[in-house]
């Protein structure tokens, strides 16, 4: 049977309806500009119907401007941004200008991200364009930047209760000259914070910077002791440690200082002790009788040496401590790590770190009278044996050996195929008939798999006839 495409030709009528036009947002027009009257300032819209009128200021490449308009009573520090409910991509790009006799003046530009920082003079007008790349659903969110009243470390901010969180404010934030210098990443700006365990109890704690403004290098430090002398505890852009009864703990965030710096946003709480103890491993596919290398990692809280159990679950077989030795060409053998804990922890389970362990597979060739490279050569007439082994040792299971052969000027072709079963070594082997001389060929075992185990496939061995 010869098979062929069947086509259908329709004609379909399109009916066209009269587009609908959008309402413009109120501040879609320069000379519509909406006031910000207090800080902080929020307002919410939809840009559906914004646009670009004849004439208009540019914003940023954009086709969708709209406009908010600043007169501080005294000098202020402004941190303005704006967030698209759709995606972080559509969230508009932003200019800050004067409006001086001559025309506008630029004053700040974030072309390139969507956060604006302005030094806005008292009783001076200014104008921010939103560019947008798309539209729909919009916050724009104005605030003042004020000095950080944490820059010090006598004035460090005290942590009571958790979960504890501070957006941060690095503004005007410098680094005392006996600041410690064995942070995670030195830095030109610091803040500090301060906790006391009153709890009686050891208290596991988890202090992390939280996603916020890029200024590159950016930590926090724990340390405990007295300014001048302070003792190291961790350090890290997310750490842990352990707070002792009755000890004072300083944290220290650090960062790199510029002049509208909005601070490290931070969070301290108290840890569950999940996750502190995990695997990881040089690959996720290995081949049966490879090394695996499996590293078990602990965060404890405490710089000391942990005895830590790795154990193996082949698919469908037992769990077992693993110390050496080979592990089954299963589908998915299952890694998990656990420690038994000690005075004062939990004991510690990995999540499960799942590696395929791939038969091994290989493909010899009987016979011959010699090399040229690659090849095997045997003589005209002659009728290769092929042996593939398969390991583990599946016996009584199938395996298929193909055959190529190489065209010149054309490439490598199927010349045959076929299954045998394997022995009781794990052994298939078959002899190939009348392999034309003159011609190369290439040879491979592949072990198909079953329901319990990866199948794999060997590299190819490779003949010529002469």
């Amino acid at each position: 049977m010869r098979w062929g495409w069947v086509g259908v030709l329709g004609v379909a009528l399109m009916l066209a309806a009269a587009p609908s036009v959008l309402a413009a947002p109120p501040n879609d027009e320069f000379a519509n500009a909406m006031p910000i009257t207090s800080l902080p300032f929020v307002h919410s819209l939809d840009t559906a119907g914004a646009g670009l009128s004849p004439g208009e200021q540019n914003i940023c490449g954009s086709k969708r401007v709209l406009w908010y308009r600043f007169t501080p009573g005294t000098t202020t520090r402004l941190f303005a941004a704006a967030f698209a409910a759709a995606s972080p991509y559509d969230n508009p790009k932003m200019v800050a200008f004067t409006a001086p006799p001559e025309g506008l003046h630029v004053e700040s530009v974030a072309c390139d991200n969507d956060q604006l920082y302005l030094l806005a003079e008292a009783g001076k007008t200014y104008y921010i364009g939103l560019g947008m790349p798309g539209n729909g659903p919009l916050d724009f969110t104005a605030r003042q930047i004020l000095p950080a009243t944490n820059d010090d470390f006598d004035n460090a901010r005290a942590i009571g209760s958790f979960p504890y969180v501070d957006l941060g404010n690095g503004f005007e934030a410098t680094r005392a000259g006996d600041d410690p210098g064995n942070s995670c990443d030195p830095s030109s700006a610091s803040v500090w914070y301060r906790y006391t365990n009153v709890s009686g109890t050891r208290e596991p704690i988890r202090v992390s910077l939280l996603p916020g403004i890029d200024y590159g290098e950016t930590s926090v430090s724990v340390y405990t002791g007295t300014r001048g002398s302070l003792t190291k505890v961790r350090c890290g852009t997310t750490t842990w440690f352990t707070a002792m009864p009755g000890i004072t703990y300083h944290l220290m965030a650090e960062g790199g200082s510029v002049e509208y710096n909005p601070g490290w946003p931070i969070m301290v709480e108290k840890s569950l002790f999940k996750g502190l103890l995990f695997l990881t491993s040089s690959t996720s596919k290995t081949v049966y009788g490879q090394k695996l290398q499996l590293i078990a990692h602990l965060k404890d809280f405490a710089d000391v040496s942990r005895h830590v159990s790795i154990y193996a679950t082949p698919y469908g077989g037992q769990r077992r401590l693993v110390a050496s030795g080979l592990v089954s060409p299963t589908k998915l053998t299952t890694y998990q790590a656990e420690w038994s804990g000690g005075a004062g922890y939990t004991t510690f389970v990995s999540p499960k770190k799942e590696i395929k362990v791939l038969a091994k597979v290989r493909t010899t060739l009987k016979g011959g009278y010699g090399r040229s490279g690659s090849y095997k050569l045997y003589r005209a007439g002659s009728n290769p044996v092929i042996v593939g082994l398969v390991r583990p040792n599946h016996a009584g299971r199938r395996i298929r050996f193909g055959v190529q052969v190489r065209v010149p000027g054309r490439g490598w072709y199927m010349w045959g195929s076929g299954y045998f079963l394997i022995g009781p070594r794990g052994t298939a082997s078959a002899r190939i008939a009348g392999p034309q001389s003159g011609f190369s060929f290439r040879v491979r075992t592949v072990f198909p798999g079953d329901k319990d185990h990866v199948g794999n496939e060997s590299p190819w061995a490779y003949f010529r006839v002469g």
